[in-house]
């Protein structure tokens, strides 16, 4: 699922502004894409912010963690662990140490995301002058960034053997 937010708050007083078109950016993919209401597996947020031509610069981690993280935990509802399945269990019939892990479990927030990324992109002279701000969301597994996968991609390209 991928959101479009339009470009970031840059004026005294537009934060507002910005932080409802999170929300309505995020009310109306979930409205397009009815499969993924409820989720059902713990998801992860990557954020794409292209920065606007001619504004001060942002701290891009108090951007996802205040204007988008809030919204999609309260309207996407991503699960932090299989709760649902989890309530079910009656852990008193069960070997003790899964009845510990499954009141650790239980004790997580309801709705979590589990990471986040974000990634500054460079301007081309053909970019809104504003600049843009969109969510990627995905499936929660980070065992590698984004940045890692891509460096793992191309060390391998180049020790790549051509005649293969």
């Amino acid at each position: 699922m991928s959101v479009d937010f339009g470009a970031r708050a840059v004026k005294k007083g537009e934060s507002k502004e910005f932080r409802e078109r999170v929300r309505q950016g995020l009310l109306e993919a979930k409205a397009r894409t009815p499969l993924l209401s409820p989720l059902l597996t713990p998801c992860g947020v990557t954020v794409l912010y292209l920065p606007p031509r001619n504004a001060s610069k942002i701290d891009l981690d108090n951007l996802v963690r205040e204007s988008i993280i809030p919204a999609v935990h309260e309207i996407l509802q991503p699960p932090a662990t299989p709760r649902d399945f989890l309530l079910q269990v009656n852990p008193g019939e069960i070997d003790p140490h899964l009845a510990e892990m499954l009141e650790r479990y239980k004790r997580a927030p309801k709705f979590h995301i589990t990471g986040y990324q974000v990634f500054c992109l460079p301007r081309t002279p053909e970019d809104p002058e504003n600049g843009n701000v969109r969510l990627i969301l995905h499936g929660g597994d980070f065992e590698q960034t984004i940045c890692e996968l891509l460096d793992s991609a191309l060390t391998d390209w180049e020790d790549s053997d051509p005649d293969d």
